[in-house]
């Protein structure tokens, strides 16, 4: 549902009635010129609002707020592609509403699968380098516990344990996504922790490749030509979370060749500190409490 209010007034004696801007295609235009991004405006028949294709909100006398019912209509939503419906009220005969616009992102990932990553399987997660956690209570198993309350934290300088982190890929872990078939498409998404405001990735890229080499401990896995970058990922550009317990589901994905690795890399951490290596004056890290993949 989508909420509205009279603005200007402390009391609502009259009835009134205001539309729904149905300029859809020009909103997503605008949007996308704005935001660099490529978004398709909904589709008109995959969507009702209030269960009709007109929606008109009426204001009683009395009545400051009303919500707007939408309803998505899966068999017209196209798989795998990412749409954007804005939502906004225009001005009422004689009366003023609040005429911000809402965007709602809709996608159809019914084809995508779950990913299991499985716990006791050393080949799932992989971390190595600066990635090790500094402590064994924040392994890498507890992002995929399905408990909130335990946490991956990346390693930082604590005690005896030296700050290491990599040149490009900062702090990362690698996710044997495509173990039972190479993927093409993936969506994921993560939940940071809700115990402490702290660590919380505002700065990441996405990596793919199709098998990950393994050279030894604390020597960076695999070609470096091997690793294509999907996507990066900032908190100015995508909006991700930045509270306890948010959460950060990306759009769909597609890679240019087909993968089994995804590599989640972060080099700006708690704070807005850059991960920087070695002699780096920015100790950024990074701590999730869960994270989860679809893929195809």
């Amino acid at each position: 549902s989508f909420f509205t209010q009279i603005t200007g007034v402390d009391e609502n004696t009259r009835t009134v009635s205001c539309k729904v801007d149905k300029n859809i295609d020009e909103l997503v235009s605008a949007y996308n010129v704005e935001n660099g991004t490529d978004y398709t405006a909904l589709p008109a028949n995959a969507y009702q609002l209030n269960g009709g294709d007109e929606a008109v909100l009426t204001f009683g006398p009395g009545t400051l707020y009303l919500s707007l019912k939408i309803v998505f209509i899966e068999e017209n939503i196209a798989p795998l592609t990412d749409y954007l419906l804005p939502v906004k009220l225009l001005r009422g005969e004689g009366i003023d509403v609040d005429e911000s616009i809402c965007y709602i992102k809709v996608s159809n990932y019914s084809s995508l699968q779950k990913i299991n990553l499985v716990k006791d399987d050393n080949n799932d997660i992989r971390t190595e380098y600066g990635s090790k956690s500094s402590s064994s209570e924040w392994n890498q198993w507890n992002l995929i516990d399905g408990d909130l309350s335990t946490i991956w934290h990346s390693r930082y300088k604590t005690g005896s344990h030296e700050y290491i982190c990599h040149e490009k890929y900062g702090h990362s872990i690698d996710f044997h996504v495509g173990k039972d078939g190479a993927l093409t498409t993936v969506m994921f998404e993560y939940v940071l922790r809700g115990d402490y405001d702290n660590g919380h990735p505002l700065e990441f890229t996405i990596y793919t490749c199709d098998e990950r080499l393994d050279s030894g401990k604390y020597n960076w896995t695999g070609d470096e030509s091997d690793w294509k970058e999907l996507k990066k990922f900032t908190v100015e550009e995508d909006r991700l979370p930045n509270e306890q317990g948010g959460t950060f589901r990306s759009e769909i994905l597609t890679a240019g060749q087909p993968f089994k690795w995804l590599r989640f890399s972060v080099t700006k951490g708690s704070d807005g500190k850059q991960v920087k290596a070695m002699n780096n004056t920015e100790q950024g890290f990074f701590s999730l409490a869960e994270i989860c993949f679809w893929g195809k």
